[in-house]
């Protein structure tokens, strides 16, 4: 695993949700710049105006502790999620956080699956 999946799993470790702990990492030229993770007791006003549920997805998370002062045009973003048992789950970006990271400038998603890892360009 290397050291930005390594920074996603600390961050999905903090999610108050009971069941999916999903962290993400923003990577600007091999520095990681912000951690989110899922939270189902928060809500942004960004999460609010592109998502119907009052529940923030850990990639929203992360770009809000951005704080929005980054250039973030050809960063990429690591998510992380597991299963209970330590395996790898799948955790693709559902399509409105696709939309929002591809008006933020993040070229590249890699996240977990079951069987290791995927990319997604955006």
């Amino acid at each position: 695993m290397n050291k930005y999946f390594r920074a996603a799993r600390s961050a999905s470790l903090k999610s108050d949700h009971p069941t999916y702990k999903i962290g993400s990492v923003v990577v600007c030229k091999g520095k990681i710049i912000a951690t989110g993770h899922n939270l189902i007791k928060k809500s942004h006003k960004l999460t609010r105006i592109f998502h119907k549920y009052q529940a923030m997805h850990s990639e929203v998370s992360a770009l809000i502790h951005c704080r929005f002062t980054h250039n973030l045009k050809g960063a990429i973003l690591y998510v992380f999620r597991q299963h209970k048992d330590k395996t790898n789950a799948i955790c693709r970006p559902c399509c409105t956080c696709i939309k929002i990271l591809q008006l933020f400038g993040i070229k590249k998603v890699i996240y977990t699956t079951d069987e290791g890892y995927k990319a997604l360009s955006l």
